[in-house]
């Protein structure tokens, strides 16, 4: 799922962001680990700087469980951070997955599921503006959890061949 040409499989909010991995900092002394701090970089051509998104992530794995945390950032935004301004005004928005291994007693098939956790951040004006939800933004939602599970199952799916 690390990947960077398997991100737009699992990743329903940059889904149309073609990434490369422009910054990598590993968390501890392995250079090749999956833990690590990572900043990724559209690779799509924009008219202006201000069009440029980038992804800080974090992602940990080990025998317990993998874990990835990621926030989209516009590049007026990291310019703001990067020049030490005045960051109340940054919205960092993080969503991620978790997806820890099953364990016990073997399933179907002499397989065991594991459990997958998704979180989503995004600002919607439905929810920023007023205290009602609309039944469109319901849909919405539910559509983008149902599509980033789905891209999760691909995955995996497709490791296991």
């Amino acid at each position: 799922m690390l990947k960077t040409k398997d991100r737009s499989i699992w990743d329903v909010i940059c889904h149309r962001i073609a990434v490369k991995n422009m910054i990598h900092l590993p968390l501890g002394q392995d250079e090749t680990s999956p833990n690590c701090i990572s900043i990724l970089y559209s690779n799509i051509e924009r008219t202006t700087e201000d069009d440029q998104v980038m992804v800080l992530q974090e992602t940990i794995s080990d025998m317990t469980g993998s874990l990835i945390v990621y926030a989209t950032l516009d590049f007026p935004t990291v310019s703001v951070v990067m020049n030490g301004e005045d960051i109340s005004s940054v919205a960092l928005l993080p969503s991620g997955l978790c997806i820890v291994p099953g364990y016990g007693e073997d399933g179907a098939g002499g397989e065991r599921g594991s459990m997958v956790t998704v979180g989503l951040q995004l600002l919607h004006p439905d929810i920023t503006t007023s205290n009602m939800i609309t039944m469109e933004t319901i849909i919405m939602i539910n559509d983008l959890v149902a599509r980033t599970v789905q891209g999760i199952k691909e995955i995996v799916r497709s490791t296991q061949q």
